[in-house]
């Protein structure tokens, strides 16, 4: 288990089971001492350097070999809603969990229509905010409160956009054949506002880091795009999800 990260939804299927049972830090430390045997001191420092949280299973795509079925139509998980957020900050403030980053990850994070008063409400509190985005119409449909957000808080707000490939026709194979032009306007339309990015790619079994890194970087220089495909934390290169992924990537 990775004890520096943990996830954390509004359904906490993790935690409960249940895709309706909500759960607050205060029930998750009690389960989680009772799981590990371990003092709150010791649990405290290994689990909330980064604390995640669902957005909800809504995408505008329905793509292939992801991890959770998320599509337009899929509401498994309802979206996670501002006054559930909000409780947060205080709890992690109460039990000194030394939280500094608060991630958003989901179908599509800018469908939920509380994205940006939940995003506010994270970077007032002072924590670092790393949001996971396909980055097409629900983002710039909410490109003004972006701006708002990014005129306040600047760098401490990430945005990670998720480009499954630097090839057109492998990617639009995963996302759908009109996925290509929205994601190179979204991730073109956040670098030139000047917002801090980074871009989640795939590697495809028998792909070279090098060569992707380096087909990425052409990409990015004939788009204006500004990013460096050679920084891991730029462009991160995951795995691709398959049926047989948990022994092939081990």
């Amino acid at each position: 288990m990775d004890t520096q990260h943990t996830i954390f939804s509004n359904s906490m299927v993790a935690a409960t089971g249940c895709p309706k049972a909500g759960v607050n830090l205060e029930q998750f430390n009690s389960l989680g001492l009772n799981a590990l045997g371990s003092s709150t001191r010791r649990f405290k420092t290994l689990w909330f350097k980064t604390l995640w949280f669902n957005t909800g299973t809504q995408c505008g795509l329905a793509c292939k070999n992801h991890y959770i079925d998320f599509s337009p139509t899929n509401d498994s998980l309802a979206f996670i809603r501002l006054t559930q957020v909000q409780q947060f900050p205080n709890q992690i403030q109460r039990h000194e969990l030394g939280t500094e980053e608060i991630g958003l990850t989901c179908g599509e994070a800018f469908c939920n229509p509380d994205i940006i008063a939940i995003m506010g409400t994270i970077l007032r509190r002072g924590f670092r905010l790393l949001v996971l985005t396909n980055a097409m119409h629900s983002m710039l449909e909410r490109k003004n409160g972006l701006l708002a957000l990014h005129k306040l808080y600047g760098q401490q707000l990430t945005l990670r956009v998720s480009m499954g490939h630097f090839e057109q026709q492998l990617y639009q194979q995963r996302r759908g054949p009109n996925a290509w032009q929205p994601v190179l306007d979204g991730l073109c339309w956040l670098s030139g506002q000047g917002f801090t990015i980074a871009v989640a790619g795939r590697r495809l079994k028998g792909e070279e880091e090098q060569i992707l890194r380096q087909g990425y970087a052409e990409l990015f220089r004939r788009h204006n795009i500004q990013l460096d495909a050679f920084d891991q934390r730029a462009l991160l290169l995951l795995p691709e999800i398959t049926a047989n992924c948990a022994s092939e990537c081990a």
